[in-house]
């Protein structure tokens, strides 16, 4: 038996925090993430791939797709932006696509995102 995405078994919260453009001190533009203002959203997290560090010194990499029926390109959320999902944080690592499906009940945005590398020190 399948678990259905629409039914909210499978959504999680997860939090959002689009890109923002600002200009540094020396007048160069930059894009960043706005930490300030975070966008809280309910979407599936499925697992892509993972790679795990077999010994001190290895990155371990984890990569998601993120899927909900929210417009993630009209919330902010691109390749500068970051996600915060159980407490880790993420990278945007594709844009955000949208998928049409045959009805309106599969239609949904999805977008690929990426563990970020932790602390030293940390975990």
């Amino acid at each position: 038996m399948s678990v259905q995405r629409r039914y909210g078994r499978l959504r999680q919260p997860v939090t959002l925090y689009p890109t923002v453009t600002r200009t540094n001190r020396r007048g160069e533009t930059i894009h960043g993430p706005d930490l300030d203002n975070p966008i809280p959203i309910r979407a599936a997290v499925v697992p892509v791939r993972s790679s795990r560090g077999e010994v001190k010194g290895q990155i371990e990499i984890a990569t998601y797709s993120l899927i909900c029926d929210e417009d993630l390109r009209a919330l902010g959320l691109d390749t500068w932006s970051r996600v915060r999902w159980r407490d880790v944080d993420y990278d945007v690592a594709a844009p955000p696509l949208y998928h049409h499906g045959a009805t309106r009940h599969v239609r949904h945005w999805s977008a690929e995102i990426r563990q970020r590398p932790r602390e030293v020190g940390s975990g």
